[in-house]
């Protein structure tokens, strides 16, 4: 599995910036695109489960698991509503 984990962020981190949506000038892979690349790598050998953590009007956290062929590890993401 390493390798095909590497080789998927390999990829993302790849990306060229026109691929990539621009805010307040730093570049962002989108969600979108990044489970797309997940999904090229995995397949549907790994789900991908998101619970909301906190969503006020300062900040959103969403908590992301990732499951792949009964292993799993996690992830927290977070952003202030200003930065959008």
């Amino acid at each position: 599995m390493n390798d095909t984990l590497m080789n998927c962020i390999n990829e993302v981190a790849n990306l060229s910036n026109r691929d990539k949506i621009n805010i307040k000038g730093k570049f962002y892979v989108a969600v979108d695109t990044r489970v797309d690349i997940f999904r090229k790598h995995f397949g549907s050998s790994a789900t991908i489960t998101t619970d909301i953590v906190t969503c006020d009007l300062d900040k959103v956290v969403v908590k992301a698991t990732v499951v792949v062929t009964l292993k799993s590890f996690g992830v927290m993401a977070w952003s202030t509503k200003q930065a959008h």
